[in-house]
This record gives structure tokens, C-alpha cells and sequence, in this order.
């Protein structure tokens, strides 16, 4: 009667514990990007301004907590771009004109003009991952809106991009010289 008793609820909680972790560790970027009470009264957060002729993209990780802090790589039309720990952000100057950005095996392809920001996020949420199919993609690649990159700007950390920021990356149809 003992070892059914104890079977049952190993089993439950074979069950129950990934369920519960998985709600522990929530879904990414609404806990970091969800404004804070009295966020309205706070000063909005300053942008960078785009250098003459030139596109700035500021890329996040908005990744939730996870036991494994891990890197995602960003890259500008397959140029390594930059690695961007959980929590952080990092702005890349680029010239006008298509570029394909991607992390991973998503990709964003984003027609930039000179003067513009433009905002994309990745992030895995790890509430997804065991339920995969069912619950869509862990991972997310995607452009994100001004009003929700100057929330995370607030909480993120700046990461130094992988290309020096006096070079700009050129875009695929940008007429060469």
C-alpha cells in the first residue's frame, strides 16, 4: 500500500514541479519590459540620435531568468554584429537601405533610412520550451515598438557591440562606390 502511496506522488510531482517552475520563471520581457508602478511619472528615457546619413538600431536580450544564462548572437546580413547577455541592450550604427538582421535561426528584415532608430528584441522564454509545439516558439526574434524598447532601457544593461563603433555596417542594396 506504502509503494503505491509513494509511487502516486512521485509521479505528481514528476508532474506538477516542471508546471510550477515554469510559471516561476514566467514569460520573458513582461516582467523586465511591463512598466513599474508610477513608471507614467518617471522622465522618459533619452535615445541616441542617429549619425548623419546613417541608422541606429539598438538590439536587446529581453530573455526571462533561466538556470542558464546564455548569449545571443546577433548578426547584420551574416556579419557578426554583437553577443548580448540576458538583460542587456547595444546599439549599431548601419547605413540606409534592406538589411536582414538574425539571431539564431530567426530573421527580421528591416528597410532602415538615415536618421532613424529601429528597435528588435530577442528573447527565450523558457515557460515554452517543454511545450513545444503546443505553446508556439521559446525563442522570439523580432522588431519591437519605440514606446516598449525606452521601458526596457530603464532595467537593461549596455553591451558593447562585436564591430567598433566607428564602422557601420553597409547594407545589401546600398550602391557600392
Amino acid at each position: 500500500m506504502w509503494a503505491i502511496r509513494n509511487a502516486l506522488l512521485r509521479a505528481a510531482a514528476g508532474l506538477l514541479v516542471p508546471v510550477w517552475l515554469a510559471g516561476c520563471l514566467g514569460v520573458p520581457g513582461t516582467a523586465a519590459v511591463a512598466p513599474a508602478p508610477g513608471a507614467d511619472t518617471l522622465p522618459p528615457v533619452a535615445l541616441d540620435t542617429a549619425p548623419d546619413g546613417q541608422a541606429l538600431l539598438y538590439a536587446f536580450n529581453a530573455s526571462g531568468w533561466t538556470l542558464l544564462g546564455s548569449k545571443y548572437a546577433i548578426t547584420v546580413d551574416g556579419q557578426h554584429a554583437a553577443s548580448l547577455p540576458r538583460g542587456s541592450y547595444t546599439t549599431l550604427v548601419l547605413m540606409p537601405g534592406t538589411h536582414e538582421l538574425s539571431s539564431g535561426d530567426m530573421k527580421v528584415v528591416i528597410a532602415m533610412e538615415a536618421g532613424h532608430l529601429y528597435f528588435v528584441s530577442a528573447a527565450y522564454d523558457p515557460g515554452k520550451g517543454w511545450l513545444w509545439p503546443f505553446a508556439g516558439r521559446p525563442f522570439v526574434f523580432k522588431e519591437i515598438d519605440e514606446a516598449t524598447a525606452r521601458v526596457m532601457l530603464r532595467t537593461f544593461k549596455y553591451a558593447a557591440p562585436a564591430v567598433p563603433a566607428q564602422v557601420s555596417l553597409g547594407a545589401r542594396d546600398a550602391p557600392s562606390p
